[in-house]
């Protein structure tokens, strides 16, 4: 068999010294030769994903603040008198809700749109012990950390939310 003779070297015309530029091999299949085969990519392990607790029930009991009133005393001055709270509820509340249909669930309750809830006022606490701290409920982290404790909380959890009152919230029957 004859040997292939090396394909011919091209010429181009360009002004100045002429250059000789090779040409390129033919392509031709390698017989039996499998393609290469790119190397195998492991798995960098990721976080496991936690799976979300049982969501529970809770009861919510509504404490709506009502403004001082001032009062006239029989020596003819005006004196300050606290007003008690308006008490709303207990209303039972999944704990698989995000914040939104939680201030949404709210608004429901008081018969009022979720934009009148005066939320920067938001305090809450557990039924027992009565003197516990109150704790922010303005936000969604607010929100998400009263989720955790509820989910954290060995006995049937029971909330006490305590607000001011909403712009045209009408009052309970």
């Amino acid at each position: 068999m004859d040997a292939e003779a090396p394909p011919p070297a091209y010429q181009l015309e360009v002004p100045g010294p002429p250059t000789v530029v090779p040409a390129a091999p033919p392509v031709h299949p390698a017989p039996n030769v499998p393609a290469p085969v790119p190397p195998a990519r492991t798995r960098v392990p990721t976080a496991t994903p936690i799976p979300a607790p049982e969501a529970r029930t809770f009861e919510l009991l509504l404490k709506i603040q009502q403004p001082s009133k001032r009062i006239r005393t029989a020596q003819r001055k005006l004196k300050t008198e606290k007003q008690d709270d308006i008490s709303i509820g207990p209303t039972d509340i999944r704990s698989n809700i995000t914040w939104e249909q939680f201030t949404t669930t709210i608004a429901e309750v008081l018969q009022t749109q979720p934009s009148n809830l005066n939320v920067v006022s938001f305090e809450w606490h557990w039924l027992k012990p009565a003197n516990g701290p109150w704790l922010p409920l303005q936000t969604n982290a607010g929100f998400l950390s009263m989720i955790k404790q509820i989910h954290a909380c060995k006995t049937h959890p029971y909330v006490l939310l305590h607000m001011q009152p909403a712009k045209q919230m009408h009052q309970p029957l």
